[in-house]
Parts: C-alpha cells; sequence; structure tokens
C-alpha cells in the first residue's frame, strides 16, 4: 500500500509540475529557463525527506529537487539555460531510480 501511495504522491506532483512548467512556458516554446523553473519547484516543498506530512504531499524532497537541478545543469540538457518538460521529469526518473 505504501508503494501505491508514494506512486499516487509523485503522479500528483507531476502533474502540478507539468502545470507550472506550462504557466512558466510564456511563448509556447516547450522550454524555460531551467533557474525560473527550479525556483518555482523549490517553492513547491521545502521539506528535508521524501514523505507526506500533516500539511499536505511534500514529495520529492529538497535534496532531489536540488539533485535534479545539478544534474540538469551538468548534463547541459538546456539550450542557452533552458530546459524541456522532459528533461526535468526524466531527471528526476533518474535520481530517484538511482536511490
Amino acid at each position: 500500500a505504501a508503494g501505491i501511495n508514494a506512486c499516487l504522491l509523485y503522479e500528483e506532483f507531476l502533474e502540478h509540475a507539468e502545470r507550472l512548467f506550462n504557466a512558466c512556458d510564456t511563448e509556447g516554446s516547450g522550454r524555460v529557463d531551467q533557474e525560473v523553473f527550479m525556483a518555482v519547484v523549490r517553492q513547491m516543498n521545502n521539506s528535508p525527506a521524501d514523505i507526506e506530512n500533516e500539511h499536505g504531499w511534500t514529495i520529492p524532497s529538497m535534496q532531489l529537487i536540488e539533485s535534479c537541478n545539478t544534474l540538469l545543469s551538468a548534463e547541459g540538457a538546456g539550450q542557452g539555460g533552458t530546459i524541456t518538460y522532459k528533461d526535468f521529469v526524466m531527471t528526476i526518473v533518474r535520481i530517484f531510480v538511482a536511490k
């Protein structure tokens, strides 16, 4: 049951992140500034752990978000500092699976 709950929470997070990504993509290009988008994602969650608490869902942890940002930057995922939503999701998945 815990695994199913975690999947549902991640699904909710990714749906919300996609809406935020689309809101940040004011030009409709499918690309957003990595730092701007990651700043918005950081505001979604300030918890140190991948958990749900009494204040609502807090997945993924700030550590996972920062790892995602670092990996995106290191790999040069973006063109001119921009990323696609797919870049973001695939990086989150890669980090989560490597845990």
